[in-house]
């Protein structure tokens, strides 16, 4: 017969369930706390602005919109010039995109070490010996 040999299955009672779900409520909570810090690390005159969650977000969106918008005036003042055609601009962009990650990437790792070695934004790593 299947299911020979093993218990059956025990219900959670509401309190469990409560339980569980307040834990994992408080891990969704603690990850969103934890990349509204980061992005705010990430956002330029962002320091000493705190980390309020909807105001990072807010910043970031408006960031995010800057930048599009600049892409697309960079994007009609090249292909206006005629120095340009479209894909050229493209793969310039693409270019200084990446390598705007890896200068990003760079900073972010040595800002999270920074974070799980207790260390502040601050403080480089000889003031914090």
């Amino acid at each position: 017969m299947a299911g020979e040999g093993y218990a059956p299955k025990s219900r959670l009672s509401d309190k469990q369930k409560q339980t569980n779900h307040n834990k994992s409520e408080a891990v969704r909570r603690a990850a969103i706390r934890e990349k509204c810090v980061q992005l705010a690390e990430m956002m330029p005159n962002w320091k000493g602005k705190g980390h309020q969650e909807a105001k990072v977000i807010e910043a970031a969106v408006e960031f995010l919109q800057e930048q599009i918008r600049r892409k697309e005036e960079l994007e009609e003042q090249a292909l206006r010039s005629g120095r340009m055609s479209q894909g050229d601009f493209e793969q310039v962009y693409r270019d200084e995109d990446k390598k705007a990650s890896e200068r990003h990437d760079q900073q972010f790792t040595t800002s999270a070490r920074r974070r799980s070695s207790g260390m502040g934004q601050d403080e480089s790593p000889k003031e914090a010996e």
